[in-house]
């Protein structure tokens, strides 16, 4: 078994090379949390087996997590919750987290997951901030990758459960968002898809609810092994998906705004 200096020095290791590593794709394709989660996942007991959890390395990933929730809290703009888009995405997030449980709880009739409360949590939790590389990668030591593998079914179920739950109301949200004082134009069809996917995305929140879930144990490794892989597709493909060029031409440079075409009449 290693030692708790030697499984230090790689997760340290994971931690310095995986965001040069980032910097090496173009346009930021692969995200750095992702790299960090499969540093961790190639570190872990599942693989390699050059690093072991011991009580020193679960302190500093306990100290990561109360970190991540902190800088959450931190980067929380009050005057916008208490304004108009405060309220709006209130009401969004509150249907996500309706969607969650009721396609959670019937997942969970048929045995398919276990834990639905974290389930529906980590699906429709976000956070923003710095990412915690020793988080990260100490919970990718976590993932087994037999687990994942063997349930694929699973896996793309709760990537479109992620997809529903998170784009799906913020689209429909953002059918109605006129900004802060009401009068700008609507978003664009293609806009409300490029915002819904970007919302879609959803990573850090959904390790740091399984780990605890895990933790109580409220939840299998395994399946939160699946959950978290769902996750890190959704950071892959869905910021990916956003960017692709629009399938139909430009409007002109001279009428269009940041939220598109000015002219009314030229929306379907």
């Amino acid at each position: 078994m290693p030692s708790v200096g030697a499984s230090l020095f790689w997760i340290v290791a994971c931690a310095v090379i995986a965001p040069l590593l980032a910097g090496l794709f173009p346009r930021k394709l692969v995200p750095e949390v992702v790299l960090l989660l499969v540093a961790g996942i190639v570190i872990g007991p599942h693989v390699f087996d050059l690093a072991v959890e011991g009580s020193e390395i679960e302190l500093l990933r306990d100290l990561g997590l109360g970190l991540l929730f902190l800088l959450a809290g931190y980067e929380i703009d009050t005057a916008e919750i208490t304004g108009r888009g405060g309220r709006r995405a209130l009401l969004t997030w509150l249907v996500s987290l309706a969607l969650a449980f009721a396609v959670v709880t019937l997942l969970s009739l048929v045995h398919v997951v276990d834990a639905g409360t974290a389930v529906a949590i980590a699906m429709t939790s976000t956070a923003l901030g710095t990412l915690l590389p020793i988080f990260f990668v100490t919970s990718g030591m976590a993932i087994d990758v037999a687990a994942v593998a063997s349930e694929p079914g699973v896996l793309i179920a709760f990537v479109l459960l992620i997809l529903l739950v998170r784009a799906g109301p913020v689209y429909f949200a953002g059918r109605f968002d006129r900004g802060a004082d009401g009068r700008d134009p609507p978003f664009t069809g293609r806009e409300r898809t490029q915002l819904a996917l970007y919302a879609g995305t959803g990573l850090p929140l959904i390790v740091a609810v399984t780990g605890v879930a895990v933790d109580s144990g409220d939840m299998t490794s395994a399946n939160a092994s699946v959950l978290v892989a769902a996750g890190a597709i959704t950071v892959l493909l869905f910021p990916l998906a956003a960017s692709l060029p629009a399938s139909g031409p430009e409007p002109p440079a001279d009428t269009a705004s940041p939220r598109g075409d000015q002219n009314p009449g030229s929306r379907q």
